[in-house]
C-alpha cells in the first residue's frame, strides 16, 4: 500500500473513531422518572382529569412531550451534567406543576411534579439561554427551597428579574423579594366562585348581581375557571407597571 493510501486509510479510521466517541458521548443521559405529587386546582375543582405539555431541558435547549389526561407517571431521559429542570403545563397553557433538581446524582433516580417548584421551572426553561453559563451551576433544592419560604407559598408572586440579576452577579445569599401586587377588577362575569391556575391565589367571587370579581395581582399571567359556568374561562394579563387587560376563553372541553 502506498504511502498517500495509508494516509487516508488512518485518517478515515481516525474520523469514524471520532464521530463514534461524539455519538457515545452525546447519548449518554440518566433516565428520570417524574410522578404528580398532586394535581391542577382546576383538575380538583372538576374532578376531571386534564392533560398536560411538559416542557424540559435537553441538549436541544427544550423539549417537550404530550402527556394524556390517565398517566400519574412518565420518564424523560436527561444527558448528564444538565439539571432534571421540568413543567407540566395542564391543557398546554395553565400554570405548570415542576421540577427543579441538581444532576449532581448522575444515575436513574425519581422525583415528584408538584405547584412548589412549578413556576420556578418554567421561568427557567423560558430564560435558559440568557442562564446557560450559570444554569449547571445552580443548587436548585436550596433555591426552590428559599422561594417557597420567603414567598409564604407564593413562588408564582416571585420578582424573577431582580432574583436572576443577583444569580448571574453571583450573590451567594439571594433576596427573594415578590413583585408588587395590583388591584385587578374583571367584569360581565357569571356569579360564583373563580378559581386560578395557581396554587394560592385567592378565589375570585363573582355575585349574581353584580358579577364582578375583585383580586390583587403581581405581574404574570392567570387563568380562572367556575365549575358553574360552561360556557367560558378568564385569562389576565397584569403587566409590571399594573396595567391588565382580561379576556374571555372558550370552555375547555376536557372540563
Amino acid at each position: 500500500m502506498s504511502m498517500k493510501k495509508h494516509l487516508i486509510l488512518t485518517l478515515l479510521i481516525c474520523i469514524i473513531c471520532f464521530i463514534s466517541l461524539g455519538c457515545i458521548y452525546e447519548h449518554e443521559v440518566y433516565s428520570v422518572e417524574l410522578r404528580f405529587a398532586e394535581r391542577s386546582p382546576w383538575e380538583h375543582a372538576s374532578g376531571r382529569r386534564v392533560w398536560y405539555i411538559v416542557r424540559y431541558l435537553s441538549d436541544d435547549g427544550v423539549s417537550e412531550i404530550y402527556l394524556p389526561a390517565d398517566r400519574d407517571s412518565f420518564t424523560l431521559q436527561i444527558p448528564k451534567g444538565l439539571p432534571c429542570v421540568a413543567a407540566a403545563y395542564p391543557l398546554g397553557t395553565n400554570a405548570p406543576l415542576g421540577v427543579c433538581m441538581n444532576p449532581s446524582l448522575q444515575r436513574d433516580c425519581s422525583f415528584e411534579l408538584s405547584s412548589r417548584s412549578g413556576a420556578i421551572a418554567a421561568s427557567i426553561l423560558e430564560y435558559q439561554y440568557e442562564f446557560s453559563d450559570v444554569i449547571e451551576i445552580i443548587d436548585y433544592q436550596d433555591l426552590v427551597d428559599n422561594i417557597w419560604s420567603q414567598t409564604e407559598g407564593r413562588p408564582w408572586a416571585t420578582d424573577w428579574g431582580e432574583l436572576y440579576f443577583q444569580i448571574l452577579f453571583g450573590n451567594e445569599e439571594l433576596e427573594i423579594n415578590m413583585g408588587k401586587f395590583h388591584a385587578v377588577e374583571v367584569s360581565e362575569l357569571q356569579s360564583g366562585f373563580w378559581i386560578a391556575d395557581q396554587r394560592g391565589v385567592p378565589v375570585a367571587s363573582a355575585s349574581q348581581s353584580e358579577g364582578t370579581a375583585y383580586l390583587s395581582l403581581p405581574q404574570g399571567t392567570y387563568n380562572l375557571y367556575n365549575p358553574e359556568c360552561s360556557r367560558y374561562t378568564i385569562r389576565i394579563e397584569v403587566a409590571e407597571d399594573g396595567e391588565y387587560e382580561s379576556e374571555f376563553i372558550s370552555f375547555p372541553v376536557e372540563l
